[in-house]
């Protein structure tokens, strides 16, 4: 499809500019106590456990995505909205194409704390050619393009992300989406987090990260028939971030990782940090999209 070819390039293309800055960073630290201080351990368990809520919440805005631009295949992750303000409106755009979009915050349920505010539009093709609606017998795939702002809460209350990022989506399914027994979702995704951990009173972490992202041949069946969680696919992030660290000892640290989750059709799945630079595993985990955690005992290195 010509227009999902440019939107790659395109993306790919500002993502790779991330990319470069992350393999070419280098790890150093600073600290109060240089004999103890925060181990490479912690910090690949923080990346990895903000990688994956991050996957599951894209997953869960694939609800929005999916049903508001009119294609009514609803996937689901962890959380669904449960309040959900989106102004919606339709504009002509260049070449004729009909843009769907809207602004507007989801809140959702498992704390009232977690908001997203979203702002996206999207566009209908069939064979590579663009149509002004969606049309349930030849729509093909869908474009969304949109910035977002999110407020995100760990599940046990420890940590917190703010969240900023601007995103590229496609979903397609042959021969029409409404006929396809799969729904495949593509995309690439720039964003800045800081993130904030804390074990108890005496100690915390606070992330300031930039990465990138992509969603690779994402699969859902369709219909879902009970099925939640994606059939296979991978989400993959690379990441560099300043880490400030106080508690037993104070200091900072500076790393780069590329952590990938690769998605099987079940609630736990494996997510794998490596070492931006060499490409050497430094984290093996399995992580719970249901619950939006690391498994308890799950990680070797």
């Amino acid at each position: 499809m010509q227009l999902e070819a440019t939107c790659r390039t395109v993306v790919r293309a500002v993502s790779a500019l991330v990319v470069i800055g992350v393999v070419a960073a280098c790890s150093s630290s600073t600290g109060t106590n240089s004999s103890a201080t925060l181990s490479d351990a912690q910090i690949n368990t923080d990346l990895a456990g903000a990688a994956g809520v991050s996957a599951t919440t894209q997953g869960d805005e694939f609800v929005t995505q999916d049903s508001e631009a009119g294609a009514a295949g609803r996937i689901v992750g962890r959380r669904g909205p449960s309040a959900l303000a989106l102004p919606m409106r339709r504009t002509r755009a260049e070449g004729g194409c009909t843009t769907g979009s809207f602004n507007g915050t989801i809140v959702f349920p498992a704390s009232m704390l977690d908001t997203a505010s979203i702002s996206q539009t999207w566009e209908f093709f069939a064979a590579g050619v663009c149509e002004n609606a969606y049309v349930s017998g030849t729509t093909d795939s869908i474009v969304f393009s949109s910035t977002t702002t999110a407020e995100l809460h760990t599940a046990n209350g420890f940590g917190s992300t703010h969240h900023e990022d601007t995103r590229s989506n496609w979903v397609t399914g042959s021969p029409a989406l409404s006929s396809a027994t799969t729904r495949v979702w593509n995309g690439f995704e720039d964003g800045v987090d800081t993130i904030s951990i804390s074990g108890d009173i005496s100690e915390s972490r606070v992330y300031d990260a930039a990465a990138s992202d992509t969603l690779v041949n994402v699969t859902y069946p369709h219909p879902l028939d009970g099925a939640v969680y994606p059939v296979s696919g991978s989400y993959n992030r690379w990441v560099a971030a300043s880490v400030t660290y106080s508690g037993p000892t104070t200091g900072s640290k500076q790393v780069a990782r590329h952590i990938v989750i690769t998605f099987n059709g079940n609630e736990v799945v494996p997510i794998v940090v490596y070492d931006a630079s060499s490409g050497a595993v430094d984290l093996s985990c399995q992580f719970d999209l249901g619950l939006g955690v690391i498994v308890a005992g799950s990680c070797s290195t």
